[in-house]
């Protein structure tokens, strides 16, 4: 399975020109923690960093800082880890692990923003693929028990 199937097409994404203020909105909007910071061209979106909750609380709050005074391009995490539609599920668990982040923003070939996968999304991937494994030996057992009942 590609991350393309699973990852969320519905990214809530700031402009690395934007204030702090401007992420918070967006973040208590949207009920996010994090937000994929955009450089914008020609009405496609490229990521270039991200920006959490924490990273606001611990760079700005913890410097003791006014939000006025740093914007979303001082405070965002320019060391970007992204995963690519082609990529499998099973190749982007071992990327998130090593790189030690719980989302991934993912490209298309051209590099364009299209979506975010994110340790959530692959819990209900992986639990929904448990589910139906747990069927199939349901359905075993029952076809055996069938089959022991109608033998003489």
């Amino acid at each position: 399975m590609k991350i393309d199937d699973v990852c969320n097409r519905h990214v809530i994404a700031v402009n690395q020109g934007a204030s702090l203020q401007e992420a918070v909105k967006l973040m208590r909007q949207y009920h996010v923690g994090v937000l994929v910071v955009v450089r914008e061209e020609s009405g496609q979106r490229f990521p270039v960093g991200m920006i959490t909750d924490r990273d606001i609380l611990m760079r700005v709050l913890g410097e003791e800082l006014s939000l006025d005074e740093v914007d979303v391009a001082d405070v965002m995490s320019s060391e970007l880890v992204l995963g690519h539609v082609g990529d499998s599920v099973s190749h982007s668990i071992r990327w998130m692990r090593e790189n030690g982040v719980r989302r991934l923003p993912v490209v298309n070939d051209n590099d364009e923003l299209i979506g975010i996968l994110s340790v959530d999304d692959l819990i209900d991937v992986i639990a929904g693929e448990l589910s139906d494994l747990a069927g199939l030996i349901r359905r075993e057992q029952i076809e055996e028990r069938r089959r022991t009942i109608s033998t003489p």
